[in-house]
This record gives structure tokens, C-alpha cells and sequence, in this order.
């Protein structure tokens, strides 16, 4: 079975990545389960670790075992208000 080829310009090609591109971002900012997450509260290292009452370091580590999500950018460390009360509704578990 043969494969097919397209040989496009570098113009077209741009203006089909910017369709496709703009038709993807106007559903996930029409879906109301995604759009939600934007408004989604982030936290510091320094502030998880305050309200979970634990060091910094002891939340780096938990991040790393991946036993609370964090996302690190850099060298800095982001976490969502809704991981950290996840990561505390299963220490009851």
C-alpha cells in the first residue's frame, strides 16, 4: 500500500498549523471541565509545605516519590490547591 505524500509550502503549511491550532483551542476553552483548571489555585513550595506543616525538603521529596503532584518549572516548585487536599484525603485512607 502506498503511502500518500503531500508537498506543501511553508506558508501553507503554517496556515494549516494555525487552523488546527486555533480549532483546538477553541474546544478546550469551550469545555467546561477544562476551563475550569485555569482558575485553579497554585501554590508555592514554601506555602504547601506551611499547610501541610512538613520542611520543604520533605515536600521535595514527596513530589519526587510522586506521592503528592507538584510540577516543577525550573528550579521552582508549583503545586495545585486540589493535589495537596487530594494528597491529604488519602493520608485517612
Amino acid at each position: 500500500m502506498a503511502t500518500p505524500v503531500f508537498i506543501l509550502t511553508p506558508e501553507d503549511l503554517e496556515a494549516v498549523i494555525a487552523k488546527v491550532i486555533r480549532k483546538e483551542v477553541g474546544q478546550i476553552l469551550n469545555d467546561p471541565n477544562f476551563s475550569d483548571s485555569f482558575s485553579e489555585e497554585n501554590w508555592t513550595k514554601s506555602k504547601t509545605a506551611a499547610f501541610l506543616g512538613m520542611s520543604e525538603q520533605k515536600l521535595t521529596t514527596l513530589a519526587l516519590r510522586d506521592e503528592i503532584v507538584g510540577i516543577k518549572s525550573g528550579r521552582t516548585w508549583h503545586f495545585a490547591k486540589s493535589n495537596v487536599l487530594k494528597y491529604l484525603r488519602n493520608l485517612k485512607n
